[in-house]
């Protein structure tokens, strides 16, 4: 029987699959908030960000997070403190989220 439950297509046309072995769930506490993200393990070394807010409200945090939990993922509720990496990626990932809105506004 297959662990799997839900499959993530990335960007770059891979995808990879999440199972209750490689998906953990990250619920921070407060202003904290703002980093709220499933982690998806993709080999040894890389992994996916499903984050909350990027894109804001992101429906597909919406989607995996209950579900994640509902398959037994490892799941970290009111965390006091960003951990570095998560700040760096988080950074990185606004950066790529704001630099795809388009440049649409009027001149003045």
């Amino acid at each position: 029987m297959s662990e799997k439950f839900a499959n993530i297509n990335i960007s770059n046309g891979e995808s990879v699959d999440a199972t209750r072995f490689n998906t953990s769930v990250y619920n921070h506490y407060g202003q904290g908030e703002l980093y709220d993200h499933v982690w998806v393990q993709k080999d040894e070394t890389t992994g996916i960000y499903i984050w909350k807010q990027i894109p804001p409200e992101n429906p597909a945090y919406a989607a995996l997070a209950p579900i994640a939990v509902e398959h037994g993922c490892e799941t970290h509720i009111n965390i006091q403190t960003v951990a570095e990496a998560d700040l760096r990626a988080f950074g990185k990932a606004a950066i790529g989220d704001i630099e795809s809105i388009p440049d649409w506004l009027p001149e003045v």
